[in-house]
């Protein structure tokens, strides 16, 4: 019975022993971590295309050969163009310049008769681009922001007299003007954003002259437009 009881706690003994080791050999959970989440930046350079629409106002004052007569129409068209600028966020803050160019299907032709004068005047907007700058409000991937800068493009006055006096004349003129606006901005996709924004722009006063039929006529315009575009981007 002593040799039986001994022989037992043996088993026992090494039993425990070598439990641990067994333990050691079970395999061992890896420690994950959950991936960190990178904040959405508006920092850095873009650039993409854009459409959109222009509903412009442009007034003429037509003088010569002792006749005066003024005309206003609305002028409205399809525009398109791309843009270039770049973007600096600072905790919700955005900062950023922007240049864009734009082609325009904005024209309107207005008839009217003046002291035995029929006067057809066509006005339009050829092109223009602008340059601006933008300050916005960040809200992870989008953006609210104002904007406003200077701007260049050609405004163009084409005119047929008929009456007392026959021919037609043309006057171009490349000339500056103010813009203000503001808009909203999107990154659906990586690299890739849409917004949509509205400028106001005026021209001031546009004086051109023009000769018909040996008479000097010079062409008062102004010119003021509201646009509004949808622009896709790809950013940096």
């Amino acid at each position: 019975m002593k040799s039986l009881i001994s022989a037992a706690l043996g088993i026992g003994v090494a039993a425990a022993l070598c439990a641990p080791v067994a333990a050691a050999d079970l395999p061992v959970a890896p420690i994950t971590r959950a991936p960190a989440v990178v904040p959405f930046s508006w920092t850095g350079c873009y650039l993409g295309v854009n459409l959109g629409y222009g509903w412009g106002r442009a007034s003429s004052t037509i003088t010569g050969g002792g006749v005066t007569g003024s005309a206003s129409e609305n002028l409205d068209g399809i525009l398109g163009g791309g843009q270039i600028g770049c973007n600096y966020q600072w905790s919700s803050i955005v900062w950023g310049i922007e240049g864009d160019f734009q082609g325009t299907g904005q024209r309107r032709t207005n008839s009217f008769t003046t002291g035995g004068l029929g006067v057809n005047s066509t006005d339009s907007i050829p092109w223009f681009g602008t340059i601006r700058g933008r300050v916005g409000y960040a809200a992870s991937n989008w953006l609210f922001y104002a904007t406003g800068g200077w701007g260049y493009g050609e405004f163009r006055n084409e005119t047929t007299l008929s009456g007392i006096v026959v021919g037609s004349g043309t006057a171009s003129r490349d000339h500056g003007f103010w813009t203000v606006g503001g808009g909203i901005e999107n990154a659906f996709a990586p690299h890739w954003s849409w917004k949509l924004e509205y400028l106001y722009a005026s021209t001031g006063n546009l004086n051109n002259t023009f000769a018909i039929g040996g008479t000097t006529f010079v062409a008062t315009d102004k010119f003021t437009d509201r646009k509004s575009t949808r622009l896709n981007s790809s950013h940096q």
